[in-house]
């Protein structure tokens, strides 16, 4: 059967803000798989990272309007969060997008959401990012 919509309830809850907050500077792709932003080697594949890669995805993932080039990946955490099995896709997937050196914002779900907030956590991290490059 067809869904009704691409994002979940918080999902569309937070992409205005999440609009306004990057404006025209990024281009914001969403439901975005994880295998098309990070990969990794064959022997890691062998090992089972690469099925963990291909079966998970990313919430938004912001990049160059013009060349795609990736600059950060957001995840809204909400209340599952907190379960067991979700704590360890967590886990798995800050270290793996670490290991790949893409940022990765974490934004608790919320009723409405303060662009300012959003620009600044974007901004550290991406001070952050260019520290390092």
């Amino acid at each position: 059967y067809a869904k009704k919509y691409l994002l979940t309830r918080s999902e569309r809850r937070f992409l205005p803000a999440l609009r306004k907050a990057v404006g025209e500077e990024y281009a914001i792709a969403m439901s975005v798989r994880l295998a098309d932003v990070i990969n990794c080697s064959d022997e890691s594949w062998r090992a089972g990272y690469g099925p963990l890669i291909s079966s998970k995805q990313l919430d938004f993932v912001l990049c160059h309007p013009d060349t795609t080039e990736i600059v950060v990946a957001i995840e809204l955490d909400d209340p599952t969060h907190g379960l067991d099995d979700r704590r360890e896709r967590d886990v798995f997937l800050d270290n793996a997008m670490e290991a790949a050196g893409v940022p990765l914002v974490r934004i608790e779900t919320a009723e409405a959401y303060d662009v300012a907030a959003i620009q600044r956590e974007l901004a550290e991290v991406l001070e952050e990012r260019d520290e390092y490059e």
